[in-house]
């Protein structure tokens, strides 16, 4: 997604409920943050290398996450 006024691209989930969610984040250049967020506590997120997110994102970026933590998850588990 992207806002043009004011010149920034961002990828936004949303998750809550039972939810189930795998992420293959890397190779990414990011001058601002990583916004992971649950609505509440139930979902699981996970994300390939999630340990790793800033150095697999050629070292750029911060990791903000809002009340569940995502759940490392190995390279290739994500199905990419």
């Amino acid at each position: 997604m992207a806002d043009r006024e004011r010149n920034i691209a961002y990828f936004d989930v949303i998750a809550s409920g039972t939810s189930v969610s795998c992420y293959d984040i890397e190779s990414n250049t990011n001058d601002d943050t990583y916004l992971i967020r649950a609505n509440d506590a139930n979902p699981t997120l996970r994300v390939e290398e999630y340990t790793n997110l800033i150095a697999v994102n050629n070292n750029s970026g911060t990791v903000t996450m809002q009340l569940t933590a995502p759940t490392n998850a190995n390279d290739g588990d994500c199905g990419f």
